[in-house]
This record gives structure tokens, sequence and C-alpha cells, in this order.
């Protein structure tokens, strides 16, 4: 009798993954939250009174939105080293970051901060480059453990005084993803560390190290582009909406 296989997922099964739960994340932080539930903070933080009976619900629906989006940001940082790896031109790699960063800042601006130029924090596809950037550092200084701290801490430090999203700690987690990609084990109690490191907020980011644990070192198959070029799209389609919406309230 033939042992059954465990389940197993893809890099592409991974990416799917990681693009539903960000999705489910934008929707609270890009449309519920902006739209729906800050204009009325004041009253829930003064008691409740003269409240919709919508805006608990709404409420709740948000939290778990946005705790289904904690587990997409691991998997992506999990998928950069993966591809880092794989990958057969490491500087195109990064320049296809670099690239999507430019084109995404506007949308992230857009549908997080309300205005196309918001300073204040940079997307995530930066944050990204810099951790491909700590990852090439790791490998050319290969041997000498000092100078790769070094080369990592700088990219941290790029990374925080960017502002870009998840900052220092998204740099890091990739690196310890790059670090541990043959030791399950330290990589799970590294990568939790480095989460919880973020606060208790991202205490369902560690669920995301299950379906990590399931991946079969497979890319499988799927549209590349799509990955790459949903970031910017979905983001201008959920500030539209959420205008949209607010206009008709």
């Amino acid at each position: 009798m033939q042992t059954p296989r465990p389940a197993a997922l893809s890099g592409f099964g991974l990416k799917w993954i990681a693009v539903c739960t960000m999705f489910a994340d934008h929707v609270g932080a890009a449309i519920l939250e902006p739209v729906f539930l800050l204009p009325l903070y004041g009253l829930y933080e003064g008691g409740g009174a003269g409240l919709p009976g919508w805006y608990e619900p709404l409420l709740l629906a948000n939290m778990a939105l946005r705790a289904v989006g904690r587990l997409a940001f691991p998997l992506f940082c999990f998928l950069l080293a993966e591809g880092f790896c794989h990958t057969r031109d490491r500087r195109r790699y990064a320049l296809q970051l670099l690239i999507f960063a430019l084109l995404s800042e506007i949308p992230f601006d857009l549908a997080f901060a309300l205005a196309p130029f918001a300073p204040g924090g940079q997307n995530v596809y930066f944050t990204l480059f810099l951790g491909v950037l700590s990852l090439q550092l790791l490998v050319w200084l290969e041997g000498r453990a000092l100078l790769q701290v070094l080369g990592v801490g700088l990219c941290c430090l790029a990374a925080s005084g960017l502002c870009a999203d998840y900052g220092a700690t998204g740099v890091l987690l990739a690196a310890l993803f790059h670090l541990t990609r043959r030791q399950p084990a330290a990589r799970a109690a590294m990568g939790s560390a480095a989460l919880l490191s973020l606060g208790p907020s991202e205490l369902p980011a560690l669920l995301s190290l299950l379906p990590i644990s399931l991946y079969s070192g497979e890319k499988g198959r799927g549209p590349k582009w799509f990955f790459y070029w949903f970031y910017p799209l979905h983001l201008l389609l959920l500030w539209g909406l959420g205008r949209l919406i607010a206009l008709h309230l």
C-alpha cells in the first residue's frame, strides 16, 4: 500500500495565500477604517452614545480582516528569500522590486494617506528591495560574519529611515528566512521572534509559518507578472472605491 504524500504548497500556492490575505487586510485599512469607522471613533471612545447599529459589527469585521492580513507579509518575505535563491539574475530581480516600489508609491499614499504624496511612509516594495539587498550582502560577505551583520544592519537602518512598511523588522525577517532555509525549526523560532518584536498585534502572523512549513520547494505554475502588478492596482481600486462610497454616505 502506497503511503500518502503529505500536503504541500508550491511557491505560487503561497503567493495566492499571501495576495488574498493582503487584500483582506487592505479592505479594512483602506475602506472600512477611513470611510466607516474612524469618522465615528470619538463617539465610540465616548461610550458609544449616538453610534449607528452597524458600527460594532463592522468594527469586529475590520479586526478580523486586519488579523487575517497579518499572514501576508511573512509569506512575502519567505517567497522573497526563495526567489532570491532560485532567480537566474539577482540584479534584475532587485531592479524589478525597485521599479514596482516607485510605481506603487502614489497608489500606496492614496489608499492609506488619501493623498498622492505622503512622505511619512513608503510601500512594502521598498522593504522587499532592501531585503534582497541584504541577502546579496550575505552572499558577498559569506564567511565574514561581522561584515554580514553590519551589511544587514545598514539595510535595516535604510528601511527605518525610509519609513518603509514593516521597516527594519521586514528586512531582518527576509535575512532570517534566507539563513534558515534548510533549518525549519530555526526558521520557525527566529521568524516568530522577529514578528513578535513588532508587538502583540502581529500574533496572528505566526499562523503564516504553517503554510510555509508545507512549502514543497517547487515554483509551481502561475502568472508571474500578476503578482507584481496586483499590489499597485488593487490599492488604486480600493482607494477609488473608498472615495466613491464616502461621496454617497
